[in-house]
């Protein structure tokens, strides 16, 4: 059995960039690596939940959104709800009709004002 590695930090500072490439702008127009978003609280999520999490394989990344939807929605995080609906449309996870399937189902299991806001 092959020895695997594990990879560096800056690799995963590099990984986690390029995998939050993809929501890449909030609702104040503040972009990844804007000094608004400065500080270590942001470098270790992006090391880690994007560098780590996010590219792992085993799951699509329609299939992470999807989760990632979901719970944010549980949670009533709707900004978060709201970055990752626009994440999913701008790289062709989900079309709008998907999402709308999802606020269906969602209404379900966590309520009406959580799955339709």
């Amino acid at each position: 059995m092959a020895c695997r590695t594990r990879p560096r930090r800056s690799d995963w500072r590099r990984d986690g960039r390029t995998a939050s490439q993809r929501p890449r702008e909030d609702e104040r127009g503040l972009r990844l690596g804007d000094a608004g978003y400065a500080g270590e609280y942001f470098a270790l999520t992006v090391d880690h939940l994007f560098g780590r999490i996010w590219t792992r394989p085993g799951l699509s990344m329609r299939d992470k959104r999807l989760m990632t939807l979901s719970v944010v929605t549980a949670l009533g995080q709707q900004d978060l709800a709201e970055v990752q609906v626009n994440a999913a449309l701008q790289n062709g996870e989900l079309t709008e009709d998907e999402l709308r399937e999802v606020a269906i189902f969602l209404t379900h299991y966590v309520g009406s004002r959580s799955a339709r806001d």
